[in-house]
């Protein structure tokens, strides 16, 4: 009775054609269109409604474009130009770092191959050692003898210096100048006897020096003041030892002086390697530090564009999404009023030849009786309900086994088809897979109700039915495994998702076990409900949700499925519970938190 509309009486009495009657009628629904972008149009054709996608008047949008609508084009271009100009500096800090890098390299290898081209570095600073106790020794040996000697000539007791030193001081002091000027004298001499031009006439004058000072000692030796034949033997050796030991003092000295600078040298090249290691590492440190904070500064800048996108998007789906439903009701009401005027038509033609005097008071009073009715059950075009249930599947190590398994997504897929069967709008099943944060948040399954079934209308829902049941069973054989736990972005990207007519259910398997590797692990230590709440707000996590929407948190379990995760105290188990329920507030939902997956059984 509901499609015999009067309209269409009307319409026929006045004998309108069908086209243009459901022209009129197009025209009166579509004043009632929803508000906001429409990417579709209907237009009929021999009488019959079809629904067409205008390509054309939906262009894609992205995130400059939409500041540039919203704030203006100055706004835009100067948030533009910093964005350019922070990765410009960036480009640069990079740059100054593969430098010092390079720069890094080519010291490390510089010292690398002075340490290899000197591989008795150790051993010279060694012989560097030795050489100076040689030449100690060797000055020692030749200066106490000559000591001796010239404190003799002086009248100084050698046998007690003790006393006379403090005695005859300045006669002390004389001789031991005047001995350590003689082997200084003597080893500068014998340097230029070995390593000088003219070698024997240093040698000569070495030899004159040795000879002198044999002499000397050999005067010392015998009171008499006399030299003897026996005591020729002890003068050359006299004189050999003192042409020895001035020509070892020589070499032992140039030797030291050799090692001496050789080490200093290498000494020198290695600390000015070091002291411009230090520069390149601080200018790495200035640009490493320089690029964080224009990485930051350019994260800034696009969040700007980020934000008037992602909500600039959502409405975009809901607005295409209520057009699409509202046009599919305009379909069907112009499906009523045509059927209804061919009827009408029909029995006008039925009652020209032969009018019963009867019939018109029986048509005047059903008529009545349907505007009544109309009038008593509605007006306007009828409302399709729908159902739709949106699947959060957790799989990370600690869920997997117990939220998300195969048992739990097979029995809330057959859960949303019983009710899209019963709704009359059919509905839309997804499921959102949980993972570290939003990009990664893929959509794993996505299946919508069909609107109409094809006649037969019981053998095709039976197809549509066993084929749904074979990619339901084949997506829970297949679910992927140790994915993330970013539970609050997989929650935001769901409802980006969602209808917004229609009856929504939230499920959401998982174990409520959020974690943020930087800020928090919900199976360690669940943060309080106002920390939480404020790392949502700075992540912009504030997930919009249609009027009716309910949610469902089952899996939520105290249990250690493997090595990789850890039991959940009472306390933590309370805590995560009373966490959400506050998020789940602030959202403006009212949720039902359980272990086990029901399903309204």
């Amino acid at each position: 009775m509901n499609f015999f509309k009067f309209s269409s009486f009307l319409a026929s009495k006045a004998s309108v054609q069908l086209d243009s009657y459901l022209y009129s009628v197009y025209k009166i629904l579509i004043a009632r269109a929803p508000k906001g972008e429409n990417g579709y149009s209907l237009f009929h054709s021999n009488g019959l409604p079809v629904i067409s996608k205008n390509l054309g008047d939906h262009p894609e949008i992205n995130d400059q474009s939409i500041v540039r609508m919203e704030d203006g084009d100055t706004y835009a271009d100067t948030i533009q130009d910093d964005l350019t100009s922070a990765t410009e500096e960036i480009s640069r800090n990079e740059l100054a770092i593969r430098e010092s890098d390079e720069e890094l390299r080519e010291i490390a290898e510089k010292r690398q191959s002075v340490l290899v081209e000197t591989p008795d570095y150790y051993m010279v600073q060694i012989k560097t050692v030795f050489y100076l106790l040689g030449l100690l020794v060797v000055g020692m040996s030749d200066i106490g003898p000559l000591f001796s000697l010239y404190a003799d000539i002086l009248g100084v007791d050698t046998m007690k210096l003790s006393t006379e030193a403090s005695r005859h001081t300045s006669q002390f002091v004389i001789a031991v100048v005047v001995s350590v000027g003689t082997f200084l004298v003597t080893a500068a001499v014998g340097h230029y006897a070995l390593y000088a031009r003219f070698r024997v006439v240093w040698v000569f004058a070495l030899s004159c020096i040795s000879i002198t000072t044999a002499y000397l000692r050999m005067l010392q030796s015998d009171a008499t003041h006399k030299l003897s034949l026996e005591q020729l033997p002890f003068a050359v050796l006299f004189a050999i030892i003192g042409i020895a030991f001035p020509l070892m003092a020589a070499y032992l000295w140039k030797e030291l002086s050799e090692a001496f600078t050789y080490v200093r040298k290498n000494k020198s090249v290695l600390r000015r390697l070091s002291d411009i290691e230090e520069i390149c590492q601080k200018k790495r440190q200035s640009a490493a530090r320089l690029r964080r904070q224009a990485v930051n500064r350019r994260d800034s800048l696009v969040e700007l564009y980020r934000r008037p996108f992602q909500q600039k998007q959502r409405e975009r789906d809901r607005n295409i999404s209520q057009w699409q439903i509202y046009l599919r009701r305009v379909e069907a009401k112009l499906n009523e009023h045509r059927l209804a005027y061919l009827i009408w038509q029909g029995l006008n033609r039925r009652t020209t030849g032969n009018r019963n005097p009867l019939l018109r008071p029986l048509f005047i009073g059903s008529t009545i009786l349907f505007l009544i009715f109309f009038l008593l059950f509605g007006f306007g075009y009828a409302s399709a309900s729908s159902f739709n249930l949106i699947a959060v599947c957790d799989r990370s190590t600690s869920a997997d086994e117990y939220s998300c398994n195969e048992k739990n997504l097979s029995d809330a897929a057959d859960y949303w088809r019983q009710k899209a069967d019963d709704a009359d709008g059919g509905g839309i099943f997804e499921v959102v897979l949980i993972d570290s944060n939003l990009q990664t948040s893929i959509i794993l399954f996505t299946e919508k109700y069909p609107d109409r079934f094809p006649g037969p209308v019981s053998a095709n829902k039976r197809k549509w039915r066993t084929e749904f049941c074979a990619r339901i069973e084949m997506l829970t054989k297949n679910l992927p495994t140790r994915k993330g736990s970013a539970i609050s972005a997989a929650i935001f990207r769901a409802s980006l998702r969602m209808p917004a007519d229609g009856e929504t259910l939230l499920l959401l398997l998982t174990d409520l076990r959020e974690v943020d590797l930087k800020k928090f692990d919900f199976e360690w230590q669940p943060p309080t409900p106002k920390e939480f709440l404020k790392w949502l707000e700075a992540n912009a996590i504030k997930p919009k949700f249609p009027r009716n929407t309910s949610v469902i948190v089952c899996g939520v379990h105290p249990y250690k499925p493997s090595k990789d995760t850890s039991p959940v105290t009472t306390d933590n188990y309370a805590k995560t519970i009373n966490v959400w329920n506050a998020v789940f507030e602030k959202w403006g939902l009212k949720a039902t938190i359980t272990e086990a997956c029901s399903f309204g059984k």
